[in-house]
């Protein structure tokens, strides 16, 4: 194949002879066509040409955080539905120019947080319930929610009415068994 595309003295390969243009190989498909080349240069140009200069001033703006700051911060755990879930917190410690200490509000864990998973909380004195403030003591930082579980307290001893039936214990020795009535398998015969 590769003799039939290599040009000869005259300039032109035996394809470029025969059939008037050069024949595809493998290597033509990985490199952009001229044509492909000179549309993209196009369309670049005419973008930038409408563009305007206010556009291309744009600064982009981050968010300045500092310690006290209310905030809602990503919930990085199990999700219960769909959405994300953003929890209320209290930026506890600035860790660099992006990354922040926050607190989950009330008395909940630290998480280290980037700014992009923070957003600002605004809220009035009204909100905050009487007496309830914020501690500063910092606590142990960890990279992923844990989750609270509340403790029920345990009766001394269970008693069961005297009319229920009594569930059978299962294990090694007497193992749980269907109840199901088995249907009968149907062969195909001969």
């Amino acid at each position: 194949m590769q003799y039939r595309r290599t040009p000869t003295s005259c300039g032109f390969s035996p394809s470029e002879l025969l059939n008037s243009r050069q024949l595809r190989t493998r290597i033509d498909t990985l490199l952009p066509s001229p044509a492909h080349i000179a549309q993209g240069k196009q369309s670049k140009e005419a973008s930038k040409s409408q563009m305007t200069p206010d556009l291309k001033a744009v600064v982009k703006v981050t968010r300045q955080y500092k310690a006290g700051d209310p905030v809602y911060a990503l919930y990085r755990g199990p999700r219960r539905d769909k959405q994300p879930r953003w929890v209320p917190a209290v930026i506890k410690k600035s860790l660099g120019t992006r990354c922040f200490n926050v607190m989950v509000i009330p008395h909940g864990p630290v998480w280290r947080r980037h700014w992009e998973q923070l957003q600002p909380r605004y809220t009035t004195d009204e909100d905050n319930e009487p007496g309830e403030e914020v501690d500063t003591v910092s606590e142990l930082v960890t990279d992923h929610p844990m989750e609270i579980l509340e403790t029920v307290p345990q009766t001394r001893r269970q008693t069961k009415p005297k009319g229920t039936p009594s569930v059978p214990e299962y294990g090694p020795d007497n193992p749980r068994r269907s109840k199901r009535t088995r249907k009968p398998t149907e062969r195909l015969c001969c």
